[in-house]
């Protein structure tokens, strides 16, 4: 199976030698190529990409900025003459970081990098959280324990940190896979991989206690029985 690549790219000649060194390697098939980040959002939002080349120096919106409004964002490998944001790259999770002009063999050990990256994926859920420091904290679902309603914000309590994103607790609530993700409370969604005990009022989760709604008690309760009948 091939890998699905997208490029947002605002000059032609990029574009052209992108796709000149995407076509050298049989593994890599291009669906599609923007200019602007309007027409990428509207191909992403529709289209299975698995791969994205992204400048950083685009019109309408910076290449970073326009990372952050994708909720489900594939691998990514910035493509820009702006050295000195590597760093700002990795904190937002990218594959490698290409500094125009670029040979094809670094192009190549960058497109190697996002297949390790992309099978990395296919091995567990990946989900990209926004944060309050302005980058995506990028999280396996099976680390998540908790989900929180705190304001406008919800806190996203992991095995080794806690991320405080923007809400509401509903988005994520279609977001996450059900199962294993239940919704305990309005304010609460639990990851029953981690649930530690359970009675009538509350939950442990990771070693953390909250409370169980009468709204969702009974949704609960069945999910607990379908997951003990499913390990009988």
């Amino acid at each position: 199976m091939s890998t699905r690549c997208f490029i947002l790219e605002d000059q032609a000649p990029a574009r052209r030698i992108l796709e000149n060194y995407l076509g050298k390697l049989a593994e890599f098939e291009v669906v599609g190529s923007a200019a602007a980040p309007s027409t990428a959002a509207s191909i992403l939002g529709s289209e299975p990409v698995d791969l994205l080349f992204l400048d950083l120096g685009l019109p309408q919106q910076d290449g970073f900025d326009f990372l952050l409004t994708l909720a489900k964002p594939p691998v990514v490998i910035v493509t820009t003459a702006y050295a000195a944001r590597a760093v700002e790259g990795f904190t937002h999770g990218v594959a490698d970081y290409l500094v125009k002009p670029f040979s094809f063999e670094r192009f190549k050990t960058a497109t190697e990098r996002a297949v390790t990256a992309l099978q990395a994926r296919q091995h567990d859920t990946i989900v990209a959280i926004p944060t309050d420091r302005g980058h995506r904290e990028l999280v396996a679902t099976r680390n998540i324990l908790s989900l929180t309603a705190d304001g406008d914000y919800v806190a996203v309590r992991t095995t080794s940190q806690q991320l405080l994103t923007a809400g509401p607790l509903s988005q994520w609530a279609s977001q996450l896979p059900c199962p294993p993700f239940q919704r305990i409370h309005r304010s609460h969604i639990i990851n029953m991989d981690h649930l530690n005990s359970i009675d009538t009022r509350s939950v442990e989760v990771g070693g953390k206690t909250l409370p169980v709604s009468s709204t969702y008690s009974a949704e609960l309760r069945t999910a607990v029985d379908r997951r003990n009948a499913g390990s009988q």
